[in-house]
């Protein structure tokens, strides 16, 4: 029986046909080995991503976490301030006292004589 498949001729056109497959299958092994080799690519390029993404929530976390200090500190020194406005204003009775001592002193008086002048000889040039 063996010999009779030896003896069996093949037509041309059905040979051509078994060398295509194997190319075929040459360049479908090609194409698997640069897609295992794609996808090592990829696989590293999503770890590197992920580190990536983990350390910018790491800053997002300490970025939060000065806010909230700032925030803490601001609070404080509004605190701190509204009580030195409130110091300011109870004592603003005493300031205006001040200020009224300073406007009838014969310094600012004699100062404000001296600039009345200057704007009269000002005026006349």
């Amino acid at each position: 029986m063996l010999r009779a498949f030896k003896m069996l001729k093949v037509p041309s056109g059905k040979l051509s046909n078994l060398n295509n497959v194997l190319s075929l299958r040459v360049a479908q092994q090609q194409m698997l080995e640069l897609n295992e080799t794609a996808l090592v690519q990829l696989q590293e390029e999503i770890n590197e991503a992920e580190k990536s993404a983990e350390h910018t929530k790491d800053s997002i976390q300490t970025l939060k976490r000065g806010i909230q200090e700032l925030k803490d500190q601001l609070e404080e020194e509004e605190k701190k301030a509204s009580k030195e406005e409130a110091l300011m204003v109870n004592n603003q009775k005493g300031l205006l006292e001040d200020l009224n001592t300073i406007q009838q002193s014969a310094d600012v008086k004699n100062m404000l004589t001296f600039i009345e002048k200057v704007y009269e000889k000002v005026d006349f040039i």
